[in-house]
């Protein structure tokens, strides 16, 4: 309730609380905020997510080759930062624990050479057999554990590469794909079409034991990604039935995948991936489809040693975030969100709507607007007029 005025601690709002102390709190704020601020005007805060994207980045270093070592003890100690109590990790913060980020943050702590015998590692085994193992993971952990042998690949859906080749505005066109699930989708195409199968610490293998702890039962390693026709057809499923069919169709088709057609999808994928490397040499706007493109052209005879891929690694360190709570890699960066969302905070307070640091913000904000043909969203709705933002500091 309203207190009586005071001159010293002015008039008190609730619970103690007075008019002062909310005033100092803001002008505190606002100071650490312009102290953020880069030289010309944005923001550019952590993209703060669960362990997966450092886990993605480990395993993207173990199939290259990349050696982390030296990173290796703070990577670790980011991923256990985030485990719960009962062993597992969460897709965010404040979201329950999950199956597939548990298992690759498992993967991530076995090569960052934690021990199975570990205390964290035996909750978080705990917590995946409960939930039935790798067998229940998500399609995307299973391409992941399936480049390292450790899940068959056959236990990932096809995806052909011809569907590059499709008109930008049929149904099924690859732009018809939410973006952040196209970015990682086109050099997918690659990835699957070649199959890979990396080295683990114990050796290359199709079938590696190096997880076989995570199994239900690790002799047979079945893992179905879709019910059975049955129990579809009993639920009246029919568009899963059709999925299921085309899928299967599409398995007894993989014989005839080094065909002329498959080789031009190739090219068309190996040419849209060049072509959407940013200006500061990052890919797309996240960590997963930067790493599954710099993987695809690795795929399609390109080496480290090559431009677009030695500034791509080297612009990735850039996305690194360290503190006491160990390192990591952003799943993205978002100035342009960051800045946006940090003008129209300080605008609100009514106080900063003339100053120069906001002035300096906005036009930072407008010089990044994008206009003409680069983005994809025109390949299929070219009707809308241009004027669109990007995510990050240069991208489509």
């Amino acid at each position: 309730e309203a207190g009586s005025k005071d001159a010293v601690t002015g008039t008190q709002i609730d619970g103690g609380v007075t008019n002062l102390d909310v005033t100092h709190a803001l002008l505190r704020a606002d100071r650490y905020a312009f102290n953020l601020q880069h030289e010309d005007g944005h923001w550019c805060g952590e993209f703060a997510t669960g362990a997966f994207p450092t886990a993605e980045y480990v395993f993207f270093s173990q199939a290259c080759g990349i050696d982390i070592s030296e990173d290796a003890a703070a990577f670790r100690k980011h991923v256990l930062s985030l485990q719960l109590p009962n062993g597992s990790w969460s897709l965010a913060p404040d979201h329950p624990g999950d199956v597939s980020m548990s298992a690759e943050a498992y993967l991530a702590l076995r090569l960052l050479h934690l021990t199975p015998e570990s205390k964290e590692l035996q909750l978080a085994r705990s917590f995946i057999l409960e939930a039935g193992g790798i067998a229940k993971v998500r399609v995307l952990t299973r391409i992941f554990l399936a480049q390292f042998g450790l899940i068959p690949w056959d236990a990932v859906p096809q995806i052909p590469a011809e569907l590059m080749l499709l008109p930008a505005k049929s149904p099924f066109s690859i732009y018809s794909i939410w973006v952040a699930a196209r970015l990682s989708v086109v050099p997918l195409l690659i990835i699957r079409h070649h199959e890979p199968v990396y080295a683990l610490p114990n050796g290359t293998s199709h079938s590696n034991d190096f997880l076989d702890e995570l199994w239900l039962d690790p002799k047979t390693k079945t893992a179905p990604y879709g019910k059975p026709y049955m129990e579809l057809l009993k639920e009246n499923d029919s568009l899963g039935v059709i999925f299921k069919a085309v899928d299967h169709l599409l398995y007894a088709f993989k014989r005839f995948r080094n065909t002329p057609l498959r080789y031009l999808a190739r090219k068309k994928i190996v040419k849209w991936i060049l072509e959407r490397q940013n200006a500061d040499g990052s890919w797309f706007g996240y960590v997963t489809g930067y790493q599954f493109g710099m993987q695809a052209l690795l795929l399609e005879g390109f080496t480290t040693e090559d431009a677009p891929i030695r500034r791509g690694l080297s612009t990735m360190q850039s996305w690194m975030w360290e503190d006491e709570d160990g390192k990591r890699i952003q799943l993205s960066n978002s100035p342009v969100w960051d800045t946006a969302m940090m003008v129209k905070a300080l605008c609100s307070e009514g106080a900063y709507r003339n100053d120069e640091r906001v002035h300096r913000a906005a036009s930072w904000l407008k010089s990044h607007q994008l206009f003409g043909p680069r983005t994809d969203l025109a390949q299929y709705i070219s009707h809308l007029p241009d004027g669109g933002f990007s995510f990050e500091y240069d991208n489509p």
